[in-house]
């Protein structure tokens, strides 16, 4: 639909491409025999919306993924708009899906998105946008990740007060937008199966969703005869 209504072509997207990640989803094409398309690809949602704004500042959109392309230079001021870095305290990488991404401590993560929480002290079009993009996110969740997936039932859990969003190698962020807070969290290892734990344990530090969840709380392991052979668990968090 974004695509449609920018009136550009699927295969703008220069995302690349992998099967839904969601297993019905996959199976589903798979019966159809159908085969992925950039569409499926998890990045497609944000590879949409960079030709969106190519189209709103009349860029060209050819190359919009790359780091020179105005489309990139523009993430990299909102970037250190809302961290407070310079351009040379971020480290910038290739994420999975082509664009750059960027490397910086946790405390800035966890600060860019308090200012999402609470944008008060934002300039007021920014503190506006912070405020339209927080609330379409707390008020789609299922548009953000799908189902089953962490984001997703962490924001339907927390009836619009909660913005989440897991990032590559197991990074995670949150938005408490009742509090005003900004969290930031990494597994270190990259291993997305310790987040559910890690995450549920420290909002229960704050007393937030301290009943919710508890599949994303304690994931219960299973061998291949269907037996409970262990859990996962955060412990230590004080």
């Amino acid at each position: 639909q974004i695509l449609e209504r920018i009136g550009m072509p699927e295969d703008a997207l220069a995302c690349g491409v992998h099967p839904p990640w969601y297993d019905d989803a996959a199976l589903e094409l798979a019966r159809r025999g159908e085969e992925p398309r950039a569409i499926h690809n998890n990045c497609s949602g944000k590879h949409a919306n960079m030709l969106a704004l190519c189209r709103l500042y009349g860029w060209d959109p050819e190359g919009y993924y790359k780091k020179e392309h105005p489309v990139q230079r523009r993430i990299m001021e909102e970037i250190r708009s809302f961290t407070g870095l310079t351009e040379e305290q971020l480290v910038v990488g290739t994420d999975g899906c082509g664009v750059p991404v960027f490397g910086l401590p946790l405390r800035r993560m966890a600060w860019a998105y308090a200012l999402l929480a609470d944008p008060r002290d934002l300039p007021r079009k920014k503190g506006e946008a912070a405020r339209r993009i927080t609330k379409a996110m707390a008020g789609c969740p299922m548009l953000v990740a799908g189902t089953g997936r962490l984001d997703t039932e962490l924001m339907e859990a927390g009836s619009g007060e909660i913005v989440a969003k897991l990032g590559s190698e197991a990074v995670y962020c949150l938005a408490l937008l009742e509090r005003g807070w900004g969290v930031a969290l990494k597994v270190e290892d990259g291993s997305l199966r310790a987040l559910g734990p890690a995450v549920m344990a420290l909002l229960a530090k704050f007393d937030i969703l301290t009943d919710a969840l508890p599949q994303q709380r304690k994931v219960v392991l299973h061998n291949h005869r269907g037996e409970v052979i262990g859990h996962l668990a955060a412990r230590g968090i004080d």
